[in-house]
């Protein structure tokens, strides 16, 4: 989130607000729940699910499909919608066993009897994005996840049979005002993300 989609909102920030300056701090989803909860945080925004904390206010901003990123060939890119039998046989660049995103594919691909068998397993959706980039492979990841300026020969195209979403949500402590910076930055936020078509 922080590569792929943030860079425009600090961007349109910045422009608006150049005397509030944002401390960034850039980690795992699984690791945004602690950071905010622990007050190193005013928000977090990422790929969380609502797991029914009370202490925890989250707001889904977009979702999007899992998707077959790969390179645009001439064909690739023609397709609208691609089924999952469509690229098994593909080499497939993942994210690794115990991430939120990868357990969620396993659990949706094995009530239909199947299982991912990819040729690569990564801990950042940069290094499987690079991968695809070099010819390595298709990534599976959340079409929102490809920041497109930073590579320009890839394309995502959305994933059925079954039909995975990935939601970007925002996170905050539900015991907790923010401030007028960070209501402002959300606004803006919200209004990037939705031009997106999230």
């Amino acid at each position: 989130v922080a590569s792929a989609l943030l860079p425009r909102v600090f961007a349109a920030f910045r422009s608006r607000h150049p005397e509030v300056s944002i401390d960034l701090r850039d980690v795992a989803p699984d690791e945004l729940l602690t950071v905010v909860m622990a007050g190193h945080a005013e928000f977090g925004l990422g790929s969380v699910e609502d797991e029914g904390v009370p202490e925890v206010r989250i707001d889904t901003l977009m979702q999007s499909p899992l998707s077959a990123i790969g390179i645009k060939d001439g064909r690739f890119e023609k397709h609208r919608r691609l089924s999952w039998d469509a690229v098994m046989g593909s080499d497939l660049i993942t994210m690794r066993r115990g991430t939120r995103i990868r357990s969620q594919i396993d659990d949706a691909l094995a009530q239909s009897g199947r299982a991912l068998k990819p040729a690569w397993e990564v801990s950042l959706i940069t290094t499987a994005l690079a991968l695809t980039a070099e010819g390595a492979g298709i990534s599976i990841l959340p079409g929102h996840m490809l920041p497109k300026t930073q590579f320009p020969t890839l394309v995502a195209i959305p994933l059925s049979q079954p039909t995975i979403y990935r939601h970007v949500s925002l996170l905050s402590r539900a015991d907790f005002g923010l401030s007028p910076a960070a209501q402002r930055f959300i606004e803006i936020t919200k209004r990037i993300l939705s031009a997106k078509g999230g």
